[in-house]
């Protein structure tokens, strides 16, 4: 009998571990997470600043400038 409530002890044990590992798994996944939207916001805003300045830069008319090769 001792053999049997050792074998218990023992996967209580494994499950106490095993539920700790996944708790923190899963907060490493929340936080990666929570990295991962901050880029994409961060991405979202340089896009705009780009888009801004290409659309203000595609107004200038340059048609009468010569190149520099001229």
């Amino acid at each position: 009998m001792a053999s049997m409530e050792q074998q218990l002890v023992d996967m209580q044990t494994r499950l106490a571990y095993q539920e700790d590992a996944i708790d923190s798994l899963n907060q490493t996944v929340v936080d990666q997470q929570q990295q991962i939207d901050g880029l994409q916001q961060q991405i979202r805003i340089l896009r705009e600043q780009y888009l801004e300045q290409s659309s203000a830069h595609a107004t200038v008319d340059t048609g009468s400038e010569k190149p520099p090769h001229y």
